[in-house]
């Protein structure tokens, strides 16, 4: 025996189809938002690393530079330098010297990054 397909049964499989597929593009879209989402985050977690490695490097240099200037420099900080500070120590021992440079992103008071080199240099 068959049944005949009414109006009803045709508008109910289209709207069951429709909610299907309305449940596939909130899923896609919601993934799609997520991935986003942590991809931002790590590439701002990656530029900060970036920063305040280039802030402990800016510190060895100007170390590096007032040592040359003057040879009783013990070092200074925290300075300011773009969005970071950095700090420069210098520690003697014996002959050696070492040039201690920390970098803080994005500051030294409430640092979210901290970086620190250090470069040894025999006199």
């Amino acid at each position: 025996m068959k049944f005949p397909l009414n109006k009803n049964h045709s508008q109910a499989t289209t709207l069951l189809y429709l909610v299907g597929a309305m449940a596939v593009l909130t899923l896609l879209t919601t993934s799609v938002l997520l991935t986003a989402t942590r991809t931002f985050v790590q590439s701002a977690r990656m530029k900060e690393t970036l920063q305040v490695l280039h802030l402990a490097q800016a510190g060895l240099a100007l170390g590096t530079y007032r040592l040359q200037e003057n040879s009783d420099y013990t070092g200074e900080g925290p300075i300011a330098l773009a969005k970071g500070e950095f700090d420069v120590r210098i520690e003697r021992t014996g002959g050696r010297l070492r040039i201690v440079a920390t970098g803080y992103f994005p500051n030294a008071r409430k640092p979210r990054q901290i970086r620190r080199l250090s470069l040894n240099l025999e006199r």
